[in-house]
């Protein structure tokens, strides 16, 4: 797939068709569009361009990178990263994007979360803007899941909520965090559960809320994936003052600081809490990981 900037792109001399939109999550209601699309250009011989709306500095769901791999396997041949346009310059991004250097033909939205305005208001502007180039604009209902639209919006929530297992539902895979293996206190391995610590630097993915969950981890390549489990909190017992993001990879004893690691959230254990000693706490880190290693087994 080939991936470049609107600025960049070269006029295409064949017939093209395009999706647009934010596309953060790349979950289930963008992977139908896409699907619908992808039928679309095969029939007709045409190549699949995406076009990626970039809007302001924002917490997210998936990052470029990770957008990019979903969406090639989805089937897209270009990726085009264009930024997000006005209502003042959608007719202009219709002319000359997607007309005059896409050459596309039919454009179907994938979502309008690059833009404050109405989903009516947009949908109506691209159609007319679309309708004056001589490009066919094509809509999709989005997908319920237990009468709820998958948008970006309902997976905030969940993850917000600690509903990683909801989250995975209309992602279509389990939410992952990334980062650096950093040092951290070394409470965990005194404990007989050593972590790895990811740094949070730079990290702009919402973060689930506190507590601890069912995970698999992986590192470098990601040839291979550990069964897991992650705490996200503060570490009350030891009176923590900053965010952690801590996971003890099962029957796993390699050094990895400086590696990059993979965590891919699969269910809520229980919410984060205070115990009054590290007896309670080392219990209780046992129990949960009992209640891993059964649900795994099922």
């Amino acid at each position: 797939m080939i991936i470049t900037k609107h600025t960049d792109i070269q006029h295409q001399t064949s017939a093209a068709v395009a999706v647009v939109g934010l596309f953060d999550g790349v979950h289930l209601t963008h992977m139908k569009v896409m699907s619908e699309a992808v039928g679309m250009a095969h029939t007709a011989g045409a190549q699949i361009i995406v076009v990626i709306f970039r809007a302001a500095e924002q917490t997210c769901l998936t990052t470029h990178d990770e957008q990019m791999q979903i969406l090639e396997q989805c089937g897209a041949d270009i990726c085009v990263i264009a930024p997000s346009p006005s209502t003042d310059t959608l007719p202009e991004m219709v002319r000359g994007l997607l007309k005059e250097r896409l050459c596309a033909t039919d454009v179907f939205l994938a979502d309008t979360d690059w833009t404050d305005d109405s989903q009516s208001e947009i949908e109506y502007m691209l159609a007319d803007s679309c309708e004056r180039e001589n490009i066919t604009l094509h809509t999709s209902a989005p997908v319920c899941i237990n009468g709820t639209e998958v948008n970006r919006f309902a997976i905030y929530e969940q993850l917000i909520a600690g509903d990683v297992a909801g989250a995975m539902r209309m992602l279509g895979r389990p939410y992952m965090l990334s980062g650096i293996v950093v040092g951290g206190q070394r409470k965990g391995r005194e404990l007989g559960f050593p972590t790895a610590n990811m740094s949070l630097s730079g990290i702009q993915k919402i973060i689930p809320r506190r507590g601890v969950y069912a995970t698999e981890a992986s590192i470098g390549t990601q040839e291979h994936r550990y069964a897991a489990m992650t705490n996200i909190g503060m570490r009350p017992t030891f009176d923590g003052n900053s965010m952690t993001v801590e996971t003890h990879l099962f029957d796993f004893s390699e050094e990895i600081y400086g590696e990059k690691l993979y965590v891919s959230f699969i269910s809520h254990v229980r919410d984060e809490r205070r115990f009054e000693s590290v007896a309670d706490l080392v219990s209780q880190l046992q129990a949960d990981e009992a209640i891993i290693r059964g649900r795994n087994k099922d």
